[in-house]
């Protein structure tokens, strides 16, 4: 008797020692390891140390664990140039990749930041002047190798780069009709405060309906005749879209998509 209690109770030890290490292992999938994630520091920190970032003051965040692709990422963040920062992926404790290309060198970091502030800029004044709580997304064509980008550059909404404004409205009425005045109404705002955009598209949509607007110059948007525009380009776009569907041609087919600036009226 007195055997198997013993063996009951070891028995239930080494059940218990079994769920703890597997709730730990667990655990450790989704946040890492202590000693993981300390050479993942040591590389990062290692890393910032060559030549053409040593001298940019870059301090480290730290090692945070990605359970998706077993990785650690770092980011690295200069005190004095609020563009000047990128990320790092660690991973055995090697720095297996960066952002510092696209990041720094490409002004990824200057160009996302000027749409990030010229849409929270929009966003308050459109919803000031009566034009709704909406989502809109600034969309800048200006190359990333232009002299135009300087990283910790000043924010200023007179920049002379080409510019659309992507608007993403939740209208009671979701027509063509309603849009275009929508549209007109938003072209007059920008107006009259003087931002200066090429192009201005619109997306609404709900359970029954759904209205897309695409690549509209400003220009035609000021018309009188605007919403005759906007079905002539409606009824352009269903041609092409039947076009597209009897195309068996898989290049011609390539040929459309890549050329697709035009634009385009979609409303079902």
């Amino acid at each position: 008797m007195r055997g198997r209690k013993l063996w009951m109770r070891i028995l239930a030890a080494a059940l218990a020692f079994g769920m703890i290490l597997l709730v730990l292992l667990l655990t450790l999938s989704f946040t890492g390891d202590p000693v993981s994630a300390l050479l993942a520091q040591r590389a990062a920190e290692q890393y910032i140390q060559q030549d053409a970032l040593r001298l940019m003051g870059f301090t480290l965040s730290k090692a945070a664990y990605n359970f998706k692709f077993g990785e650690y990422l770092v980011r690295a963040q200069s005190d004095q140039n609020q563009d000047l920062h990128f990320n790092l992926y660690c991973k055995n404790g090697k720095v297996i990749r960066d952002t510092y290309q696209f990041d720094v060198l490409e002004n990824g970091n200057v160009i996302s930041r000027f749409q990030g502030e010229y849409q929270a800029l929009l966003q308050i004044q459109m919803e000031q002047a009566g034009l709704g709580r909406i989502l809109l997304f600034v969309e800048v064509s200006e190359p990333r190798d232009s002299d135009i980008w300087v990283p910790g550059m000043p924010f200023d909404p007179d920049l002379p780069v080409e510019k659309s404004l992507h608007l993403y409205p939740d209208l009671e009425e979701k027509t063509l009709e309603s849009a275009a005045d929508y549209l007109q109404q938003v072209n007059r705002f920008l107006q009259e405060k003087g931002y200066a955009f090429s192009y201005l598209s619109f997306f609404d949509t709900d359970d029954a309906h759904t209205v897309m607007i695409d690549h509209i110059p400003t220009e035609q948007v000021g018309q009188e005749d605007f919403l005759a525009y906007l079905k002539q380009v409606q009824q352009q776009t269903q041609e092409q879209e039947k076009e597209e569907v009897l195309a068996e041609d898989t290049k011609q087919q390539g040929e459309k998509e890549e050329s697709n600036s035009s634009p385009t009226v979609w409303v079902e």
